[in-house]
């Protein structure tokens, strides 16, 4: 019941600045980004899978269209984070967040377990490759993203990498950047995992790093325990 009544107090976001899309928050309705929509429409899909409520189908086929419209390069599949976040109309290409890429993707591969639409799966793989171009040194691990919440970012992207690795045949080379990120000299000895994955860091270490840290070498446990 809490989840329903939270899901229709989201609803509430969506609006017709920017051609639709959900707020990012209640005080700036005009500014409209990928961490506010791509979660909504997982929420969709994953509420109209577990009731079978058309119009929650309906709400994520909304939600997504107009976030991979809007909000993603139709050339390479990278997701952008948002626009017209100081009223201007633009959109913040240099925003780069492992974090957008990860909610698109899971918001993708969950529109693929309702219909079956391969074209779907493909999308989720793209952004997901797309990312470690991006995102991603040479070695293949992902980069610091920055302080704060930006620490949980990673971790998010894994998230839900994991789960269309274990949806699609035909994502080896996503497997390997699991187990790469997860076997990285990162953790120290006293088991805290800090921002640079390549380095154990010094001295104090902020509980998102960890946390992203942590969440990567889960989805590697799985994925072991799996394979």
């Amino acid at each position: 019941k809490q989840a329903l009544f939270v899901w229709e107090d989201i609803k509430t976001a969506w609006n017709d600045a920017c051609g639709g899309g959900m707020a990012w928050k209640k005080d700036q309705l005009d500014y409209k980004n990928t961490p506010a929509n791509a979660p909504a429409a997982i929420i969709a899909f994953r509420l109209y899978q577990r009731f079978g409520k058309k119009e929650d189908l309906e709400w994520g086929e909304k939600i997504f269209t107009w976030n991979r419209d809007q909000l993603m390069d139709p050339e390479t599949c990278f997701v952008w984070d948002g626009m017209n976040r100081e009223g201007d109309g633009k959109i913040d290409k240099e925003w780069k967040f492992t974090y957008c890429q990860g909610v698109m993707l899971g918001a993708a591969l969950e529109y693929y377990r309702i219909t079956g639409e391969k074209e779907q799966l493909e999308l989720a793989k793209k952004i997901a490759r797309r990312a470690v171009v991006e995102l991603a040194g040479e070695d293949g691990i992902f980069n610091y993203e920055g302080k704060d919440d930006c620490g949980l970012f990673r971790g998010i992207y894994f998230r839900y990498l994991y789960e269309l690795v274990m949806a699609a045949d035909d994502c080896d080379d996503l497997k390997k950047i699991i187990l790469k990120n997860a076997v990285s000299k990162a953790m120290r000895g006293d088991g805290l995992v800090g921002g640079d994955w390549r380095s154990v860091s010094a001295g104090e270490i902020d509980l998102a790093q960890h946390l992203s840290g942590v969440m990567v070498l889960e989805m590697a446990a799985k994925l072991v325990k799996e394979d």
